[in-house]
């Protein structure tokens, strides 16, 4: 399906012609919305960063982590703390 397929078939589903300049709009929102919410088996990936000080550079494409672990010797997972305990 292509995008112009798409457009069509949302016009044809909502059968309102005062809505059809808005159709970018909304697909472009509804995309976003999902790309917060859902999380697909491609949008996750390893990555490695190098501390230095007191953050990391995270990488461009960063959405959340799922995992942190020390890499030195062995792996060491790191568990999420409150800013009062530390």
């Amino acid at each position: 399906m292509t995008y112009d397929d798409l457009k069509t078939q949302i016009a044809d589903f909502l059968n309102r012609s005062d809505l059809t300049s808005k159709l970018d709009f909304f697909i472009d929102a509804t995309e976003g919305e999902l790309n917060r919410r859902l999380r697909t088996k491609d949008m996750v990936v390893r990555a490695t960063a190098t501390a230095d000080g007191q953050y990391l550079s995270l990488p461009t494409d960063w959405l959340e982590a799922i995992n942190v672990e020390i890499s030195s010797g062995d792996f060491t997972p790191l568990l999420q703390q409150s800013i009062e305990s530390l």
